[in-house]
């Protein structure tokens, strides 16, 4: 992580979505990588086919709520960030709303690196 994040720790980073989702019509999330698992505002449950805020196993999950057309798009991006070939997700596809229709969305997100300069949080 830079220096201005070394500290942050990924229980407060999952605080910082719970603060700030009631202030936005976006869904926050964080991922992380070491841990493998995921975070994201509630009411992107009530809208996607996602199992709950909170899931592990997340390349596994994320599969389950990607539009199968782009599931393996999806997947080389997880893999670059998560081996630090890339630092910054910028990525237009789609998930599966509960009536299982794709529904277009922008997902970005700044990769932070631990104190040895591996990718820790998406």
């Amino acid at each position: 992580m830079t220096q201005e994040f070394s500290n942050i720790t990924g229980e407060q980073l999952q605080s910082f979505v719970e603060l700030f989702t009631p202030c936005m019509d976006d869904y926050l999330f964080v991922c992380d990588f070491k841990k493998d698992d995921y975070r994201i505002s509630p009411s992107a449950v009530k809208r996607f086919l996602l199992p709950t805020d909170y899931f592990g196993n997340v390349t596994e999950e994320l599969q389950k709520v990607a539009y199968e057309e782009d599931v393996e798009m999806l997947m080389v991006e997880l893999q670059l960030l998560s081996q630090g070939k890339k630092e910054f997700h910028n990525l237009h596809y789609r998930w599966l709303d509960h009536a299982r229709k794709p529904i277009w969305l922008n997902c970005r997100g700044r990769v932070l690196k631990d104190e040895d300069g591996s990718p820790h949080f998406l």
